[in-house]
């Protein structure tokens, strides 16, 4: 898969609302940090998203990470997210991210770990209840993966 920065456009919306359903949501974030696709060889349509904002010097967080249901399953998104964290390494020493509960294996299998739970923040900051898997969201788990062991490590190929 090719990943490459790129500018807001209408074929990348469909894969942000996977993500994160309330499109005054993603714009509060989309406008100020970088989006990212990633295409297929021949393909012109994204088959995965992701959006990064600093927080500071120091952190960056992953505000959205989305694969197209089609080609759900086949390792885009953890490619997508290791790309990202290799990138992010010479001038990061922390990437954040925030997950409801169904999200925190998906992260913990890619080296992050628990940092913080934001209580009620789905309840608290979207104007519909989200619901996943059946169940309606309601706290935010963040998990934080330390860059500096990439650059120790070496970067993934």
């Amino acid at each position: 898969m090719l990943i490459q920065p790129a500018s807001p456009r209408q074929d990348h919306w469909p894969l942000l609302l996977l993500a994160d359903p309330d499109r005054a949501m993603v714009e509060r974030y989309l406008y100020d940090g970088q989006l990212y696709e990633g295409l297929l060889p021949g393909e012109k349509r994204p088959l995965a998203v992701a959006v990064t904002l600093p927080l500071d010097g120091a952190r960056l967080e992953l505000k959205n990470l989305a694969v197209d249901p089609a080609w759900q399953g086949q390792g885009l998104g953890g490619q997508m997210l290791e790309w990202l964290c290799a990138k992010a390494q010479d001038r990061y020493e922390q990437l954040l991210v925030g997950t409801s509960r169904f999200g925190v294996s998906f992260y913990a299998g890619h080296g992050f770990a628990y940092s913080h739970l934001a209580e009620h923040f789905f309840r608290d900051n979207y104007p519909e209840p989200l619901e996943e898997n059946g169940e309606v969201l309601d706290h935010m788990y963040y998990l934080a993966r330390d860059l500096r062991r990439n650059a120790q490590e070496g970067s993934p190929k």
